[in-house]
């Protein structure tokens, strides 16, 4: 699968003597942090990176950072071909999925997984340089302890088999092959990698040890039931 790029802000001097020529330098990110429409902002963007970084799905890499009391969470800026990017416009998924039919599956299983509903914008596809491949997923702050919901809520909701992701822009559009090899890459993830991507060892902003281990315990059941939600709710895809 593609490794996408990210945008090289400024080189400096050297930093050291050695065969690797390293160089400091910057490059750009989008800053989130937590706020009054979501909460747990910065906490489900790590999560949501760690999962998709063990699993291989294309998503945005991102960091913490900590520029005042609490952390931030910074999303590195996508490095755009050398035509524009915009964003994907709704007449464009199925080229995408065509385009991108590996990538696409993974990520309607990874939304399935983390409870995500808003990938629609959230989503930068390259469909007209075939020089420069990009199809890289951003923005998880409404997933996991989603915002809507009170946080034990949130969490007790993923351990159903609902399917909270409702609406999907590559639902009907990817292969049934493609999606069940997915499902099953989730699935036969060890139960101590899923609850590695969820617990930090320490309170992360407002969100506690104790919180942090009940959503790793609701994500090892979902993803232990993903293919029996993935068909009970009869998402479509592509003989």
């Amino acid at each position: 699968m593609d490794k996408t790029t990210y945008t090289l802000r400024r080189m400096y001097k050297k930093a050291a003597k050695g065969i690797t020529n390293p160089q400091f330098c910057t490059v750009n990110a989008v800053l989130k942090s937590d706020g009054i429409e979501s909460p747990q902002c910065v906490y489900n963007e790590v999560v949501a990176t760690n999962i998709a970084q063990t699993l291989h799905v294309p998503n945005a890499m991102g960091v913490l950072t900590k520029p005042n009391s609490e952390h931030c969470f910074a999303s590195l800026e996508i490095a755009k071909p050398s035509t524009p990017l915009p964003n994907i416009r709704k007449g464009w998924f199925t080229d995408a999925a065509k385009l991108y039919p590996d990538q696409a599956a993974a990520l309607v299983v990874f939304d399935v997984f983390i409870g995500n509903n808003d990938r629609y914008q959230n989503l930068k596809v390259s469909l007209f340089n075939e020089n420069n491949p990009i199809f890289c997923a951003f923005d998880h702050s409404h997933s996991l302890l989603h915002p809507y919901y009170p946080t034990d809520e949130a969490i007790a909701l993923l351990h159903t088999d609902e399917l909270l992701a409702k609406q999907h822009p590559f639902y009907g559009l990817i292969e049934c092959q493609r999606l069940n090899d997915w499902c099953l890459r989730f699935m036969e993830a060890s139960d101590y990698l899923i609850r590695e991507c969820c617990e930090m060892g320490h309170t992360l902003n407002t969100v506690n040890v104790i919180t942090q281990r009940k959503l790793a315990d609701a994500l090892v059941w979902r993803k232990d039931n993903l293919q029996h939600i993935i068909k009970k709710h009869g998402i479509q895809c592509i003989k």
